[in-house]
C-alpha cells in the first residue's frame, strides 16, 4: 500500500470501511489519514479528491464519543464523507 500511496499523482482516492465489528475499528481511517498526509508531502493533495464511504453512516460506529471527535478532523482534512 505504501508504494501505491507514494506513487499517487492525484485524482480520486476512495477509502471504505467494512461492516462492523472488525478487529481494529480505526484501521480503515488510519490508512486514509496516512495517505492524505503522504499526498500533502508529495505535493499532490490539491489535485486529490478524497472520499470515505461507510455502511453504518458514521465515521466510527462502535463509539459515538470517538465518532464526534473524528468528524471535525475529517472535515478539516477535506475528506468527503459518504453515509
Amino acid at each position: 500500500m505504501s508504494q501505491l500511496r507514494e506513487s499517487f499523482k492525484g485524482g480520486k482516492a476512495v477509502f471504505t470501511a467494512p461492516v462492523f465489528p472488525i478487529k481494529c475499528g480505526g484501521a480503515p481511517q488510519k490508512i486514509m489519514y496516512l495517505s492524505e498526509e503522504t499526498f500533502r508531502k508529495n505535493g499532490v493533495r490539491d489535485e486529490t479528491d478524497i472520499h470515505y464511504y461507510t455502511n453504518p453512516g458514521v465515521l466510527f460506529p462502535p463509539c459515538p464519543k470517538y465518532n464526534d471527535a473524528l468528524v471535525p478532523i475529517a472535515a478539516a482534512k477535506g475528506v468527503n464523507f459518504h453515509k
